[in-house]
This record gives structure tokens, C-alpha cells and sequence, in this order.
């Protein structure tokens, strides 16, 4: 309905209605002006009339004529697919103007659906020389860059999927957001919300990093919408070095020794992680 918001890939059916609630035959001659649907929107069917109205596209405008027999009515329809924000105005607007010889006065019948979209972005503090103990906050921010509402009954969801993180790290069960819903369902964090035009929200949580994975924090985050056609998921990647000592010794050890043997040992550090590591060590003799 008009007023409703809408977003990229939903279609949106429209229906002109000429109701002739006289005694004679009542003639149409008029048009309805698509210039403000089509900006933001692609025409996929129609336009159909019904019998006794013919309605013909010319560039942005329908120009409806025909005849509607008293006490009858006749309707046209056509359909749009909501395109994604680019160089329209955000709101499809349509109208359609008042027959000649209608009764005055007349306001031209308008619908207005403004679009809404969702971007996220994600961060993590900190980034570098992140290792084994260490503790990670993420923070999310969802934004409706639109000019239509998320609301109650149509809010705004984002997720935010751990797997590539959860093998490396604990989550630490500490979300928290100023507005909406949170809801955990390991390995995914869900925040559910109403997101006005314009409005950001910022979404945080924190792990604490085991190191016993493929040595690598990657997360992602992104929105969930019905048409398939959201922004891709924000990715953020944290390396993390994985460092193992070791130490032989010439002769090995266990080898018995006597009086003036010489003998050498070999410390050493192996990193197979995916990021540089810092050694901090001591060798007691």
C-alpha cells in the first residue's frame, strides 16, 4: 500500500480503478505519470487494461481511454521491481490524473513507497599482533542509507556468522546493542530491529582467542533481506601467529658424559601460524 516501505528486488503491483457510478456510459481519457516509479524501479508487466479500456506506454506516461458502462468499473494494472539505490530519488511516486469531466474538484490520485537499505560495516579492536589470550571486540554497524523505515513488522536483521572465528576463539556471551533484538544461535549472531531512515546502530561483542584452529579470525557480517539482492557481508580477517619452542642437544640428551665433554644445545622457534609472532622466552641453566 502506499506509504509502505519497500527494497531492492520487491515487486510492487499497481491498480488504477475507474468506477462509473452514474447512469450513462462514462468516457476515460487521462493518464498516469510513471517518471517517479521508474527511477527507482523496473516495468515487468503490464500496462493491462480491462475490456473497454485500452492503456498504452510512451516513455514514462500510460495514457489510459475508453468507456465504463454505468454502475460498472474497469481497472489497469502494471508491475515494477524495486531496482537498487543508485540514481533515483529513493521513493516511488506515482500518479495518475483526474479524468476530464469528473466532478470538481479533484486531487490526482498519488502513491508514495519510499525505499529502504541496509549497509554494514564491521571493525575489530584490535587487529594487530593479536595472539593466544588475547580478547577481540567486534563492533557492527548497520545503517538504513533509504528513505523508507524499517519498522516492528518489516524491521531491519543483520547477521553475524562466527565459524571461521569460533574455532580459534570463545565467544564471551557479551553482546549488547542500544535498540532491537539480540539472539545467539551459536555459530550465528542475529541483532532484529527497527532502523529509521538515516539511522545507524552499532552492534558489539568480544572473544577471547584459543589458537587451537587454523590459526586465522575470520568473521563476517552482513544484512538479511527476503529479495536476495542485500550488500555483500563485511569480512574482517585477524592472523594470528602460532609459536612452538624447541630444544635438542649434541650429544642428545640422555647421552652419558665425562669430564671435559663439550656440549651444545640448540634452542629453537617455530611459528606456523599466519601472522609474525613475538618471542619472549628464557633458557634456565
Amino acid at each position: 500500500a502506499s506509504g509502505t516501505s519497500v527494497e531492492a528486488g520487491e515487486q510492487l503491483t499497481y491498480t488504477l480503478t475507474f468506477s462509473n457510478d452514474g447512469e450513462a456510459t462514462a468516457t476515460v481519457d487521462t493518464t498516469d505519470d510513471l517518471s517517479g516509479v521508474l527511477d527507482d524501479a523496473e516495468l515487468v508487466v503490464g500496462p493491462i487494461a480491462e475490456a473497454g479500456l485500452t492503456a498504452t506506454l510512451d516513455d514514462e506516461v500510460i495514457t489510459i481511454t475508453g468507456a465504463v458502462p454505468a454502475g460498472e468499473s474497469r481497472t489497469v494494472t502494471y508491475t515494477v521491481v524495486v531496482e537498487e539505490l543508485g540514481a533515483g530519488d529513493g521513493v516511488l511516486t506515482n500518479a495518475l490524473a483526474c479524468p476530464e469531466g469528473i466532478p470538481e474538484p479533484c486531487e490526482p490520485e498519488v502513491t508514495e513507497n519510499p525505499v529502504r537499505a541496509l549497509t554494514v560495516d564491521k571493525s575489530a579492536d584490535p587487529v594487530d599482533g593479536v595472539d593466544t589470550g588475547d580478547v577481540v571486540t567486534y563492533t557492527i554497524t548497520a545503517t538504513n542509507i533509504g528513505e523508507g523505515d524499517y519498522t516492528n513488522a518489516s524491521p531491519a536483521v543483520v547477521v553475524d556468522d562466527m565459524t571461521g572465528v569460533l574455532d580459534d576463539a570463545t565467544y564471551l556471551d557479551d553482546a549488547t546493542a542500544p535498540s532491537g533484538e539480540l539472539t545467539w544461535v551459536a555459530p550465528e549472531l542475529t541483532w532484529t530491529g527497527p532502523l529509521a531512515a538515516g539511522e545507524s546502530v552499532a552492534i558489539t561483542y568480544s572473544v577471547q582467542v584459543t589458537n587451537l584452529g587454523d590459526h586465522e579470525l575470520v568473521n563476517s557480517a552482513g544484512p538479511v533481506c527476503a529479495t536476495g539482492l542485500c550488500e555483500p557481508p563485511t569480512e574482517v580477517n585477524i592472523p594470528l601467529p602460532y609459536i612452538t619452542p624447541d630444544k635438542t642437544s649434541d650429544p642428545e640428551t640422555g647421552t652419558e658424559l665425562l669430564a671435559g665433554d663439550v656440549v651444545t644445545y640448540l634452542l629453537s622457534w617455530t611459528n606456523t601460524g599466519e601472522a609474525t609472532g613475538q618471542v619472549q622466552s628464557t633458557d634456565d641453566l
